[in-house]
């Protein structure tokens, strides 16, 4: 019998795999499978008969979004254009053969279809462009206070070229309306017919690269023909427009027509497209080189060149009138000399100052006190001494006693008992009549930076001295170094010394004004100005009532200069410290002494100031004076001006031989009268024996008595070492020093003493405003109490 083959069981513990089922996949497989793909999403059916199935569909559909998109915001920019009144459009010639009257003929002939007179077109004229847009076409006056108006006040610039290289002076020109900034730019250019035809386009080109040196964005276009008037206004109607940060929300006005008083009671009427911002009757209107006035009231009235746009809503004619809010024409606070003074006293006062008198008796001499005391109060004995006249007695009336003789020698041998050198008084710390006298003296002779120095040659040796030298001053000898040099002080450290800024303020500062938190106050006006209560909208055509505006500043107008006007914002009439930081020119070459008098163009304003320039230190709440503009410096001008708010651009002229010329640009920094510029005077000396760390030095004073009152003051020399002084020598001024290291013989000892100065008020930097009306220094209420930021 065969046996039966050997077959394995399996246990329990034998492990059963799952079988495999072929309806499922792993996600490997999967992935092999889809190779990369993704699952599409079902693309949605539009109406009835149509759908999005193939790729060409969808970015048809996508293609036709993006341009109804596009479409829309074109149409909502210029309904807002059209919306913000008709773009002011300057025509300015940069070339003295370029005639911008012909220009402006061409494009109002192109633009209304008419005939023009043989007189030409009058400035400004308001006519519709294509895309619904409207335009205000003006020739300013060829000055350069008119043209630098008319580049403040414009939305486009329309610069006349030829095809000659631009001469320095309208550079200069260009330069100055860069520096306030230019909304837009469009170029135009003239003659270029007469170019040979083969050299138009490199005289095109060329004209091209002389003006992108200048703009980034050059649009040059020819106008000698009927179409190139048409791809002017064309291009001019698309034009976009980017305004200067400083005139957001700044209500400007170029007047088209203007009628004088009649009578006292009537204001001058001026009329005109509102641009830049709303407008408030309550606000003051400010016009360039004439003054700052309030408006009795604003008539909104029909455009008379209304836009053809169809959202555009016509306005109905309506009138504003200022209420109590309105600001005034207070331009400074009219100080009261006795407001610090003591009063009258009153009736109680002056009882108890009659229960409280002193009485000083007559006794017979050798009496003392003690027994004096116990004197019975007769009435022919006493006699009533006020308590304030310390002690002294009318001997003129003293009865005679016998001893009167010897009371009327004791104020004789007081006033032997007085000081009489100035080395007592010097040591006791006490002045006289004599030292007055002989301070007013010395700061009549002293003070170096108070005016302008006499002749350009000292001011030239002025300038270099302070670049070799700096701040480096020699002790006059006729007159003691402690009465030349009294208001000054020495300081430990420079940044870090304490300096209280409400110590001794001049005269001046109580009649202007000051913000306890200026930046926050800046915010709050800012915003009232964006969204004022009760004003005309932008783009209206206004009507506005001046009261009090003189009948002469309209004739000076009249030779065709541009009248314009501006809004100004909350506090800007009134009188402050402004401080901007500055850069001088390249072209101006002669030197810029502090306190002399420069023209400043701040924002639309324009005046004569004396500013004293001062090193801006960030990290220091004192600031270094600076006696000359130097060359490549960056320094801050502080000046009593209106207030300002930046940003807001500086241009500053000097007058020289009858000619203004610019020497610096900036912008305004901040408005603080306790800012501190700390003027510093060094006093040098020379060693005459030198024994290792000290030395006998000579030359700084001519006397020991300033020796003595300087003595705790810190030295230091040039290379470096500190040390101070120990003792005066003989009676030339010779003073023994010590100092931390071994001084060589061809070393400088020097000491540096200190004191704030101000800036010089300038009645004409007010003389447009209206008389001040007495007022406390101190700004409204709700802006005192702001709290910090």
């Amino acid at each position: 019998m065969q046996e039966a083959a050997h077959q394995h069981v399996a246990g329990s513990l034998k492990q059963h795999n799952k079988a495999f089922k072929a309806r499922f996949a792993s996600k490997g497989e999967l992935k092999k499978k889809n190779k990369g793909k993704v699952e599409r999403v079902s693309v949605k059916r539009g109406p009835a008969g149509s759908a999005a199935a193939c790729k060409a569909e969808r970015k048809n559909t996508l293609k036709q979004k993006l341009q109804q998109q596009r479409q829309a915001a074109v149409s909502e920019a210029r309904f807002a254009s059209a919306a913000l009144g008709p773009k002011l459009t300057a025509v300015i010639s940069l070339a003295d053969d370029a005639n911008a009257q012909h220009v402006l003929d061409q494009l109002w002939s192109e633009c209304t279809h008419e005939k023009v007179s043989e007189t030409g077109v009058a400035s400004p004229v308001t006519c519709k462009l294509p895309q619904r847009q409207r335009a205000t076409f003006f020739l300013p006056h060829p000055s350069r206070e008119s043209l630098m108006d008319a580049g403040k006040v414009c939305d486009v610039a329309m610069f006349v070229v030829t095809p000659d290289p631009i001469t320095e002076e309208f550079d200069t020109l260009l330069s100055i309306m860069q520096c306030q900034g230019i909304s837009s730019a469009l170029f135009v250019m003239q003659g270029l017919s007469a170019v040979p035809q083969k050299k138009q386009k490199d005289v095109k080109n060329a004209k091209r690269t002389e003006l992108q040196r200048r703009f980034d964005d050059v649009k040059l276009f020819t106008l000698d023909t009927a179409q190139d008037a048409v791809a002017i206004i064309r291009q001019l109607s698309v034009q976009s427009t980017h305004t200067p940060r400083w005139r957001d929300n700044v209500p400007v006005v170029l007047v088209d027509a203007s009628t004088a008083p009649r009578t006292e009671a009537e204001g001058a009427v001026f009329s005109g497209y509102l641009k830049g911002g709303k407008l408030s009757p309550n606000q003051l209107v400010h016009f360039p080189g004439v003054g700052t006035y309030q408006m009795s009231k604003i008539v909104v009235k029909a455009d008379p060149c209304p836009s053809d746009h169809s959202k555009l809503e016509q306005q109905e004619q309506h009138e504003l009138t200022p209420d109590e809010q309105q600001e005034s024409l207070q331009t400074e606070n009219v100080p009261n000399p006795l407001d610090q003074e003591q009063t009258w006293p009153t009736h109680e006062e002056l009882l108890m100052a009659e229960e409280t008198r002193k009485k000083n008796y007559l006794v017979p001499k050798g009496t003392s006190t003690y027994q004096a005391a116990w004197l019975v109060d007769d009435d022919e004995l006493a006699v009533a001494v006020d308590a304030e006249s310390d002690g002294e007695m009318d001997h003129e009336k003293l009865p005679q006693f016998g001893f009167g003789d010897q009371q009327q020698q004791q104020p004789e041998a007081a006033a032997d008992a007085e000081p009489d050198s100035d080395e007592e008084r010097a040591d006791g710390m006490g002045d006289d009549k004599q030292s007055i006298v002989s301070t007013v003296a010395a700061s009549e002779v002293g003070e170096e930076d108070d005016g302008d120095t006499d002749g350009l040659d000292e001011k030239w040796r002025a300038n270099r001295n302070d670049v070799d030298f700096p701040d480096e001053v020699d002790t006059p000898e006729n007159i003691p170094a402690k009465i030349r040099f009294q208001k000054y002080r020495g300081m430990k450290s420079f940044r870090t010394s304490p300096w209280d800024p409400k110590e001794n303020l001049p005269r001046d500062y109580a009649r202007i004004f000051q913000f306890k938190n200026f930046r926050l106050t800046r915010a709050r006006v800012l915003a009232a100005a964006a969204h004022p209560a009760s004003a005309a909208d932008v783009g209206n055509y206004v009507e506005i009532h001046v009261r009090d505006f003189p009948a002469a500043a309209l004739d000076n107008f009249d030779g065709g200069k541009t009248l314009m006007f501006c809004g100004l914002r909350k506090h800007e009439n009134k009188m402050s410290v402004l401080h901007f930081t500055v850069r001088r020119t390249n072209n101006y070459v002669l030197p810029i002494k502090s306190k002399e008098p420069l023209e400043f163009h701040v924002g639309f304003r324009r005046f004569i100031a004396q500013p004293i320039f001062s090193e801006h230190s960030p990290r220091s709440t004192k600031h270094k004076f600076a006696r000359f503009f130097q060359p490549g410096a960056v320094l801050c001008a502080s000046i009593y001006a209106p207030i300002a708010f930046p940003p807001c651009p500086l241009i500053a002229f000097k007058e020289v031989d009858n000619v203004k010329t610019v020497c610096a640009t900036g912008g305004l920094m901040t408005v603080d009268p306790d800012r501190l510029i700390i003027k510093r005077v060094v006093l040098t000396g020379f060693p005459f024996k030198v024994s290792k760390r000290k030395a006998t030095v000579r030359a700084m004073f001519w006397n020991p008595v300033d020796v003595k009152y300087w003595k705790s003051i810190e030295l230091w020399t040039k290379h470096k070492l500190r040390g101070h002084i120990i003792e005066p020598l003989g009676t030339h001024g010779h003073m023994k020093c010590l100092f931390d290291g071994p001084l060589q013989q061809n070393d400088t000892v020097c000491m540096s003493l200190y004191k704030r100065v101000f800036p010089t008020y300038s009645s004409r930097v007010n003389r447009e405003a209206a008389p001040a009306a007495t007022a406390s220094a101190v700004l409204p209420k709700e802006e005192d109490t702001m709290a910090d930021e």
